[in-house]
Parts: C-alpha cells; structure tokens; sequence
C-alpha cells in the first residue's frame, strides 16, 4: 500500500458521505444509519471522522467463526482498561496502542515512537486480546466509553496540541467510533498508523 492508494481512498470516501449521505442527514430524509464496515483500519478511521456524532447510527462486526455474519451475540460482555505503557519525556508526544485482536508492543513500533514519547495502551480486562473478542454490541459500546475516557485523560494531560499517534489492532466498527469521538478544535491531531508485515506505516493524518 502506498501513499496514492490512501489519498484515492479519501477521496472515495469524502465523495460518497458529501453527494449522498450528508445532504440526506441535513435534509432530514434520514434519521440513523447502520454501518457494517469493511476496510482497512486507517479509512475506517476517516470515515468516522467525516460521518462525524450527529445522527443516531448503529454499528455491526462481522463474525468470521459465525454463520450469521454481522448479528450481535448474546454472551458476556468484556470490559477494557487504559494503562500507561512509558512515560514518555516531552509532553506533547503520544502513542495510543489498541491491543483488541492482537497485542501491540512496543518493540514494533516504528523508530520514530521513541523515549520521548508517553505510550498508552487500551486492552480488555482480564481477557487476551483476538479476532473472536468482539461479539455483543455491549462489548463494542464498552471500548467506546473507554476510548472516550483514553481521549479526554490525553487532552487534559498532553494538550490539544499534542500530536497522538494510533496504532491499532481493533474490529473494524471499533475503528469507525475512533475517527466518530475526534472533536474538531479539541482532540489532537491523529497520526493513524497501518500495520505492514511485522511494523507499522502511517498511512493518514486525520482531525
């Protein structure tokens, strides 16, 4: 994947939600949308960005063990946790890590996430991150408030002019609500890395 690919895929996406679905929103002739996303995690992330917090919208995981594909679960819900991973020395430097299916460890991070850097990282309690984690709507309204709580505590310690970058390994409608939370003028600047083999590449900067 390579810079021209993210910049048609943008633009794909900025053309569909600016012809069809925000003159629909603003003229009222639809009041919710469902999302069954399905793409790579740094345009899921635009798309929640542009999509934006003003109208109701439901979100669906596939479910690859699950012959019904995209239905919710009746099980468990799992809750998630923020911690702090490295301190980090200079104030306006931060990593986010979304250990949902996968881990995420620092030693793959890219040579530009350094010492400086305050590195913090987002996973399920008491479960092992994987593909299979996310199967109730409760689960993925969890990460969501978690996510929220992630952004605010970074606003207030870091700045809004900090630089937050974000590597995630997380379901897609996940990836959807992390774009959705960013407010304008607010959070900071997202940095959204791609995994790439065994590391990762930024791929798009967003908010």
């Amino acid at each position: 994947v390579d810079g021209s690919y993210w910049i048609m895929a943008v633009a794909k996406v900025n053309e569909i939600v600016e012809r069809q679905v925000a003159p629909a929103i603003e003229s009222r002739h639809v009041g919710h949308i469902s999302i069954f996303p399905l793409a790579r995690i740094p345009i899921l992330v635009h798309l929640g960005n542009v999509l934006g917090d003003k109208i109701a919208t439901d979100f669906y995981q596939h479910h690859r063990d699950d012959p019904a594909g995209w239905r919710w679960r009746s099980e468990e819900p799992v809750q998630f946790e923020l911690r702090r991973v490295q301190e980090g020395t200079n104030r306006e430097k931060v990593a986010l890590l979304l250990s949902l299916s996968g881990r995420i460890g620092i030693e793959v991070l890219p040579e530009n996430i350094d010492a400086e850097f305050a590195v913090y990282e987002i996973a399920p309690v008491d479960r092992e991150p994987g593909r299979s984690l996310m199967t109730t709507k409760e689960s993925l309204h969890a990460f969501q408030r978690t996510y929220q709580g992630a952004l605010r505590s970074i606003e207030s310690e870091h700045g809004t002019k900090s630089k937050l970058h974000l590597f995630a390994a997380i379901p897609a409608p996940a990836a959807v609500i992390c774009g959705r939370e960013l407010l304008k003028d607010v959070s900071p600047q997202l940095y959204v890395y791609d995994r790439i083999g065994e590391g990762y590449e930024l791929a798009l900067t967003i908010n």
